[in-house]
C-alpha cells in the first residue's frame, strides 16, 4: 500500500516505463475511484490510495498531489493490461487522467480463446493463475487496508492471467482475430457509451401520455372482466387470479412464456372470456414495460440518455442495456434551516432535444 509519493516512486523506478501495467481500481459504489493498483508482475504489486479523507489516508495533501502527478505520467506512457477495462477507464478519466492505450484485456482475451466460458477474474484465476480464491476473504467488507490490499492483488492476478492466456491464444490460432478485432472493441463501445442519445422531449411527452393513457384503459378493461383490481406485473396476484380463481391449468410461474402457452392452449381458446383476460394481461405488461424501461429512463447529467454495451456473450454478440441512474459526487449543504443535505454535482436533469435545444425538467415529466 502506498504512504508516501516518495514509496510510490520507489516502486515505479524498478519497472520501465514503456513496459505495460496491469492497473485496478475500487470505486466502493461511487462514480469516482477510491484506489488504484498497480502491477508489472505477477508478485509485486502497489495500491495507491486517492484521497486523504473519510478514512482513506493521511497522506498530505502536498504529497497526494505528487503521487497524482506520478500517476497521471504512468498512465500517459505506459499500455495497460486490464480485466473489463472500460470500466475503470470511465472512473479514470473522471479524474482528468488520460490513459495512452489499452494492451491488452482478459476478459476480451478469455473470450477469444473459450467464449463459453465464464469471463469475470475469479473465474479467470481459478484456471490461469495459482493464486488461491481471495475475493471472500474481506476485502469488501473490512476495513480500507483490506480493500487497498485487495485492489493491488486485482492487479497481479490480472497480470499474471494476461500472461499464461498466452500460449492458449497461439495454440488455437486466435491471436489474430483477438488483436486485430476484439481488442478494438472497448474503445468503439466506450465512445458510444459516453455520447448517448439526444432526447425530443416533445414526442416523449407525447407518448408518455398515450401510454399512460392505454395503461389505464387497459387496467379498467381487466377490472371488469374480473371484478377486481390486479397488478399486472405482481406474480403473486396474477397467479391468485389464474389459477385459483379462474381454475386454469397451473403453470411453473406467470411469466411471459407461460401465460402465452395457456393463451395457446385449446381449453382456453374454447373460452372467449379467458382468452380476453390473458391478452389484456399481456398487453398491459407490455405497455408497462415500455413506461417504465423506456419512456421513464432517466438520462445522464448532460441530458442524453446512454447505454451499457455487454460484449463477449456465448454467442459472439453484444448486448446493450439501459444505464442505471447516474452516480455522481455530491457536496453538503445546509437550507434555511440549517439543516444539512447533500446535492449531487452535475447538470440540471434536462432533457435535449432533436435539434439541441434545452427541454423540459424530467423530474416534472415522469409524473403522470
Amino acid at each position: 500500500i502506498c504512504r508516501s509519493s516518495q514509496h510510490l516512486l520507489d516502486f515505479f523506478k524498478r519497472y520501465d516505463i514503456n513496459s505495460p501495467v496491469s492497473i485496478d481500481i475500487e470505486a466502493g459504489g461511487h462514480c469516482l475511484p477510491v484506489c488504484m493498483g498497480f502491477a508489472y508482475n505477477k508478485s509485486h504489486g502497489m495500491c495507491v490510495p486517492l484521497w486523504n479523507q473519510d478514512g482513506i489516508s493521511t497522506i498530505p495533501m502536498s504529497d497526494l498531489s505528487q503521487i497524482w502527478g506520478l500517476i497521471a505520467e504512468r498512465l500517459e506512457r505506459s499500455e495497460v493490461i486490464g480485466q473489463n477495462f472500460n470500466y475503470d477507464r470511465d472512473k479514470i478519466l473522471r479524474l482528468g487522467f488520460r490513459v495512452k492505450k489499452v494492451y491488452s484485456d482478459t476478459m476480451y482475451k478469455a473470450f477469444a480463446i473459450n467464449p463459453e466460458f465464464p469471463k469475470g477474474l475469479a473465474f479467470n484465476t481459478s484456471i490461469y493463475s495459482e493464486e488461491p480464491y481471495y475475493k471472500d476473504e474481506g476485502m469488501y467488507e473490512g476495513s480500507y487496508e483490506d480493500l487497498f490490499k485487495g485492489c493491488a492483488r486485482d492487479a497481479c492476478v490480472t497480470y499474471e492471467v494476461n500472461s499464461n492466456m498466452d500460449s492458449d491464444l497461439d495454440e488455437i490460432g486466435q491471436r489474430e482475430y483477438y488483436e486485430n478485432y476484439l481488442l478494438k472493441l472497448p474503445e468503439m463501445y466506450w465512445g458510444i457509451e459516453r455520447n448517448g442519445f439526444n432526447i425530443d422531449s416533445d414526442a416523449r411527452d407525447r407518448l408518455m401520455r398515450k401510454y399512460i393513457e392505454w395503461d389505464e384503459k387497459l387496467q379498467y378493461k381487466l377490472y371488469q372482466l374480473v371484478n377486481e383490481h390486479v397488478n399486472v406485473n405482481s406474480p403473486k396476484q396474477v397467479s391468485i387470479l389464474l389459477y385459483d380463481k379462474l381454475e386454469l391449468p397451473r403453470k411453473r410461474t406467470t411469466g411471459e412464456d407461460d401465460i402465452t402457452e395457456l393463451l395457446n392452449s385449446p381449453i382456453v381458446q374454447k373460452k372467449e372470456d379467458m382468452v380476453d383476460i390473458l391478452e389484456t394481461i399481456l398487453e398491459n405488461r407490455r405497455v408497462r414495460r415500455t413506461l417504465s424501461s423506456t419512456l421513464m429512463a432517466i438520462p445522464d447529467f448532460d441530458g442524453k440518455l446512454k447505454t451499457t454495451y455487454f460484449p463477449c456473450l456465448e454467442t459472439g454478440r453484444s448486448s446493450t442495456g439501459m444505464q442505471e441512474p447516474p452516480i455522481r459526487p455530491t457536496i453538503e449543504l445546509k437550507d434555511e434551516n440549517n439543516k444539512k443535505k447533500n446535492k449531487s454535482m452535475g447538470f440540471p436533469f434536462q432533457t435535449i432535444t432533436k435539434h439541441g435545444d434545452t427541454g423540459s425538467d424530467v423530474r416534472e415529466m415522469l409524473v403522470p
